[in-house]
């Protein structure tokens, strides 16, 4: 839920008059409900809602800002994005941007708790984690954890409940203590979160999947995901004509690298490559690049791997192509480890 007396506080203590309201696809409509709302209590506060897609905190619209020349970004939904030295040097105008996390308000059943010792079996050592909107519920799922004699690592590495949330592909405190546990509960909703996790991790993977109310064993998920990613590997070892796609998307721009990967496959591999740049990466763009064999994006590293049956000809990500050239191991960078969980 979106705080509104958060967002009218900002409003008066910083003395914005333009703003300029941006949130995912499942926050769009109450941005705009909230912009009426505000506008009875504000009349002198012109706010104007971002209708564009948006994919997390990685994506703030400082183009649009800088026309629509507003005051400040209100971004609903998401924390602030650790953004390269690069991506914030070619911001030209660093507008201020304020972070307005919304959480879930539903209580968790008990019967979560008896499903996930079943899938744990004598799994001990377990790590705990959540995404922003799902602290209520993180909370609780660890109480109630502990209260039933689970192992959990948390309490041993930090008792900050910041250093156990996530952000969008960045898996954070977890990639440090892979070696230290055996599995990892992600309270979150959805799969994106969890397949991150399982697939950069290597670990049995629980998904508390708050929206369904239930819990998943997603070691089918990440077996599937990994053949479907060696797959489009393979596919590009024996291609000639790549594109390395370089996205304006704020905390996506990653030109250097695809610079780097462009000269790379020309210079080094003697592959015929071009540079592409556009903005939203999505299967229909690519489609009109027939002679392309394998795609490069140096963009969201998820695209190659949530998205990747959606596109017909291999797109890899920054470290696949890592892997392609020989710089990486795919264990390295895709691990696995047994034993796994039992399923329910």
């Amino acid at each position: 839920m979106i705080n509104k007396e958060e967002v009218i506080k900002k409003i008066i203590s910083k003395k914005y008059s333009k703003i300029l309201f941006q949130g995912p696809d499942g926050l769009r409509n109450q941005l705009l409900n909230l912009a009426y709302e505000l506008r009875r209590e504000l009349s002198d506060v012109e706010i104007i809602v971002d209708a564009d897609r948006n994919f997390g905190a990685c994506d703030i619209p400082y183009d649009k800002a800088v026309k629509l020349n507003v005051d400040a970004i209100f971004h609903f939904g998401h924390t602030e994005f650790p953004a390269t030295r690069e991506q914030l040097s070619l911001i030209k105008k660093r507008i201020p941007v304020e972070y307005f996390p919304t959480y879930e308000d539903s209580s968790m059943d008990k019967s979560i708790i008896f499903k996930i010792k079943t899938m744990l079996g004598n799994v001990d050592k377990v790590a705990v984690t959540y995404s922003i909107q799902y602290l209520k519920q993180y909370e609780w799922l660890v109480k109630e954890l502990l209260r039933e004699g689970v192992n959990i690592y948390n309490r041993k590495i930090s008792a900050d409940i910041d250093s156990w949330r996530i952000i969008g592909c960045n898996i954070g405190i977890l990639g440090k203590i892979k070696e230290k546990i055996n599995a990892i509960i992600v309270v979150s909703s959805g799969l994106f979160h969890a397949l991150g996790i399982g697939l950069y991790t290597g670990l049995p993977t629980i998904l508390v999947d708050v929206g369904r109310m239930d819990v998943v064993n997603i070691d089918r998920e990440i077996i599937r995901y990994r053949s479907l990613i060696i797959n489009n590997i393979e596919k590009a070892r024996d291609a000639d004509r790549f594109a390395v796609i370089v996205s304006t998307k704020s905390f996506q721009f990653n030109l250097s690298t695809a610079i780097y990967i462009n000269r790379y496959l020309r210079d080094m591999l003697r592959k015929n490559s071009a540079l592409l740049i556009m903005d939203h990466i999505n299967p229909e763009k690519l489609e009109y690049f027939p002679s392309i064999d394998v795609f490069i994006q140096t963009a969201c590293p998820r695209i190659s791997i949530d998205d990747i049956i959606n596109y017909k000809k291999p797109i890899l990500n920054i470290e696949q192509f890592l892997i392609l050239v020989g710089k990486k191991e795919f264990e390295e960078v895709y691990p696995w480890r047994e034993p796994r969980l039992s399923q329910v």
